[in-house]
């Protein structure tokens, strides 16, 4: 009788240290899922701002480019102007030498 008595405090014992058991793994699955769902949040965040940088990005090249353009065209036209303005030049410059031949004369 006494056998079957310490078969049941050992096998209520056991049962009491297995709940214990299942307790402290629930919890700290409990505290994994947690940590897994503060790791995704802190993921969509990082791929957020990544986007977020990506769109900065073009849109940085995107006015470098059109800056680029301007003054691709900038030049062009400082250009025919600086031609526009040489032919002036020869042209006033023809202009005064028939002016001083009709003064001359």
């Amino acid at each position: 009788m006494f056998s079957s008595v310490n078969s049941k405090i050992m096998a209520i014992l056991l049962s009491a240290i297995a709940i214990l058991i299942v307790t402290s793994l629930y919890s700290l699955l409990q505290e994994i899922v947690t940590a897994v769902g503060k790791i995704n949040n802190m993921n969509l965040q990082i791929a957020t701002a990544a986007n977020e940088q990506t769109s900065v990005a073009e849109n940085i090249t995107r006015v470098v480019t059109e800056i680029r353009d301007v003054a691709v065209r900038n030049v062009d036209q400082a250009d025919q102007a600086k031609h526009v303005s040489q032919r002036l030049t020869r042209l006033a410059e023809n202009v005064e030498k028939q002016l001083k031949r009709f003064t001359s004369s």
